[in-house]
């Protein structure tokens, strides 16, 4: 085994909404070696809102690591915390061995022993990691993810500090899953499922028949997250800035998956180009309105953005469906 090792991770992914998405994309973009865009044009296509939801509103519905897709190949371990000690487990060990194999490692630890962590010496709290590698000589894992500084970077973490916050963890397992990136990984164009999903989206439905808790999803779950921000956002230390985060890198996906088809000859009008420009515009627009809510707590920047979220809702729905009837009828037979 080596005495160290940096797997490739891309350090500025294509959405830092959540730790689970940016680490998968992070991976994904550091070790393709084609481009990506087609296979990502079915990727965060639709959207969800649950108020009820620790998670209220996500872009990512299915699937999260692309292991389904065949992208990032899986595998997991679990065990109980008496387990380890009566089996005397070196956790390290397993760790840089798998890390060594070229698998990242993805599970939840106790952020209480993480210095750089806002609960760090302070308190207890469980919360998502990604491993990209190890350095014998400095005795450190290193590691991608959220700070206090509330920026997506780099760090290190102890090797001791790491095995306190894995075996401090208040749950009935510790678990541990390992991701790879499937050499044989497909990123071609999927038309009907990227298209599909669009449909989806503007016909506010999961595309399946199951419908978990009070989920709405497509443009509805917009209007929901406005109609939240509006009535349920009293106090701005409330105000969850990962939501404009998420609603703002959907509309870059949008212009994203548009710009491609565009590209290869299937959307000609240049003005749904244009509308897509001028949603995703807005959709800036109400982050940094968000953000300076929070930081100067004036009430009618909230009622701003919330009716900007409501119109550039009603933008997409009413170019959207024509763009997508345009792309349909440019496609090749099948």
């Amino acid at each position: 085994m080596k005495d160290k090792v940096l797997l490739p991770f891309d350090n500025n992914p294509l959405t830092i909404m959540y730790h689970y998405s940016a680490f998968a994309m992070g991976i994904i973009q550091a070790n393709a070696k084609t481009d990506i865009t087609p296979w990502f044009c079915r990727r965060y296509t639709n959207c969800s809102f649950d108020e009820t939801y620790a998670h209220k509103f996500s872009v990512s519905l299915t699937d999260h690591w692309s292991v389904y897709d065949g992208i990032l190949l899986m595998q997991s371990i679990s065990f109980h915390p008496d387990t380890y000690k009566k089996m005397g487990l070196d956790l390290l060990q397993l760790m840089k061995q798998m890390l060594s194999d070229q698998s990242y490692i993805y599970g939840h630890y106790n952020e209480q022993y993480i210095p750089g962590k806002d609960s760090y010496g302070i308190k207890y709290r469980s919360h998502d990691f990604l491993l990209i590698g190890y350095d014998d000589a400095a005795q450190v894992f290193h590691s991608v993810g959220y700070m206090k500084d509330r920026k997506f970077h780099c760090y290190d973490i102890s090797y001791e500090n790491m095995l306190k916050a894995l075996l401090t963890l208040q749950e009935s397992t510790i678990s541990l899953e390992f991701y790879s990136f499937n050499p044989n990984a497909d990123f071609s164009a999927n038309h009907e499922a990227t298209l599909s999903r669009l449909d989806n989206y503007l016909d506010s439905n999961n595309g399946t028949d199951i419908h978990i808790g009070k989920h709405t999803y497509g443009v509805t779950a917009i209007a929901d997250l406005a109609e939240y921000y509006r009535n349920k956002t009293k106090n701005p230390s409330a105000f969850d800035h990962r939501y404009t985060r998420g609603l703002m890198e959907h509309k870059k996906f949008m212009l994203m998956r548009l710009q491609y088809y565009a590209d290869i000859g299937y959307l000609k009008n240049d003005k749904y180009l244009a509308e897509a420009k001028a949603v995703l515009s807005m959709a800036n627009t109400v982050h940094l309105l968000g953000l300076k809510f929070v930081a100067s707590k004036e009430r009618n920047l909230l009622n701003r953005l919330c009716d900007m979220m409501v119109s550039l809702n009603e933008r997409e729905k009413a170019y959207l469906p024509e763009a997508l009837k345009e792309i349909r009828k440019n496609l090749p037979p099948q």
